[in-house]
């Protein structure tokens, strides 16, 4: 079966979700490595990225480092969140360049995100979305798609979406929970369906799978054209050679191959590192143990060591 998305030809239904501090460049090269039919980079603050571009920072590794991609990783889309249309314009015509396609951010429910007007607040005013879309498509050369949630307290999606899908964006990644709902109660895949009924664009569906099994019911079933893994993939990343029917590596041999790719292309805050191996321990006997020495590492040397003495 041939899958796709903005354009993109794609080899596998499944898709990595953008988290941050867990979506860096090296674990988006092994989730693509097992299978990943597109990866997304950690989202990153439009705002930052206009700013050290107007000011010639271009140095500001912070900020850059969220949207560095390497040629083995296409297709691969960047993802921005912005309050304003100057500001995402800007980034846009900045960090395009490398990637298939360009995804706006009106999902995250974080504080912090929503707390400057951006992420999922703006799903309290669809005019702004709409607004924000047709900037970003009018100045990009590159497909633009966005990741929404069904709405900030209640369902509503489904009342403006053909506006959204009027911009001319090429595709929708929904999670199926309000933002008030954060990561609380279950996903509803009903409403995704709902959303994929009303549009001709594709749809992504986002929230609560963590398997391959779950990845392919949902796509047989009809519920979306594509299923983005984000909490699930970080536990369990051979969940993508699963779904694309590859022979599937032992747990460590993965986390080897992981730190192999950290060696080659080094994440500017090692706890990200720890972070997302402790996630890709999850389950195993004694991880408690080995979480703990893990969070003593000062280096990558030493998580090596705890890996190679691990038994998996």
């Amino acid at each position: 079966m041939k899958y796709s998305y903005a354009g993109l030809k794609l080899a596998s239904p499944a898709v990595l979700a953008p988290m941050s501090g867990v979506s860096t460049l090296p674990f988006r090269l092994l989730c693509k490595e097992l299978g990943a039919g597109l990866t997304y980079t950690e989202f990153a603050s439009a705002i930052a990225i206009a700013r050290s571009v107007e000011g010639k920072r271009l140095s500001n590794n912070k900020v850059f480092s969220r949207v560095k991609t390497v040629k083995e990783e296409h297709p691969v889309g960047v993802q921005l969140f912005a309050p304003n249309e100057k500001d995402l314009c800007t980034a846009i015509e900045y960090v395009e360049r490398d990637f298939d396609l360009v995804d706006i951010n009106f999902g995250c429910p974080s504080p912090k995100i929503t707390g400057g007007g951006c992420g999922a607040f703006l799903l309290k005013t669809p005019e702004k979305i709409i607004s924000l879309l047709n900037a970003a498509v009018s100045i990009s050369n590159k497909p633009i798609t966005c990741k929404l949630r069904m709405g900030w307290d209640t369902p509503v999606l489904h009342e403006f979406v053909k506006k959204i899908e009027n911009t001319g964006i090429q595709g929708i990644a929904l999670h199926a929970r309000t933002a008030q709902q954060g990561y609380s109660g279950s996903a509803d895949w009903e409403y995704i369906k709902k959303i994929k009924n009303l549009v001709s664009i594709p749809v992504i569906g986002n929230g609560d799978v963590s398997s391959a099994s779950e990845v392919l019911d949902k796509i047989e079933n009809n519920y979306c054209d594509l299923v983005m893994v984000g909490r699930g993939a970080w536990n369990h990343p051979a969940l993508f050679a699963e779904v694309s029917g590859k022979p599937v590596p032992l747990r460590k041999e993965i986390i080897l191959r992981y730190l192999e790719l950290v060696q080659k292309h080094p994440v500017t805050d090692f706890s990200d590192v720890k972070a997302q191996l402790s996630g890709m321990l999850s389950g195993l006997h004694g991880v408690k143990s080995l979480r703990v020495q893990l969070m003593q590492a000062k280096d990558l040397v030493h998580v090596e060591r705890v890996i190679h003495t691990a038994v998996m």
